[in-house]
């Protein structure tokens, strides 16, 4: 019983990179995203952005982020179509198959619509569950500690 089900979690957690209900995408599964073939940059049209082959962004042509100091090695994903995540990797978990699926820790979140940082701090090993402005046009941020699901037989 308890390996079926850790068996499940395992290939729900690999086939998805789900955060609960909102789903994280990293640029190269972005639809329509493409290499450049003559600076190997990967485009996201859709989002305006590039990612230089040595790691930088650009919005609109424009630098937004430089992976630097905690940042050096990070991972870039899509959040609800409308925020890109980006999170810093340590050492250890460049390499690891399951990057994209660790909770985060030093993270810095850029708004779609225009560019520009609207969050950057450490959410301390945590997983993120929503992102959203609320009617006051605040920026919400929610997280938790892990993920839980359940399978009944």
């Amino acid at each position: 019983m308890k390996i079926k089900v850790i068996l499940i979690l395992l290939l729900l957690s690999l086939n998805s990179q789900v955060s609960f209900g909102q789903k994280l995408l990293a640029l190269f599964e972005i639809k329509e995203s493409y290499l450049d073939s003559v600076d190997r940059a990967l485009i996201i049209p859709k989002y305006h952005l590039k990612e230089d082959t040595s790691g930088r962004i650009f919005y609109q042509n424009e630098l937004i982020f430089k992976p630097v100091n905690d940042f050096k090695h990070s991972i870039y994903q899509i959040f609800a179509e409308k925020f890109l995540v980006i999170s810093a990797l340590n050492e250890k978990s460049i390499t690891s198959n399951l990057r994209y699926l660790l909770p985060k820790n030093n993270l810095i979140i850029i708004d779609l619509e225009n560019g520009k940082i609207i969050y950057k701090g450490n959410v301390k090993n945590k997983y993120i569950y929503d992102i959203y402005y609320d009617i006051d046009n605040v920026l919400i941020i929610e997280l938790a500690n892990y993920i839980e699901r359940i399978v009944a037989e």
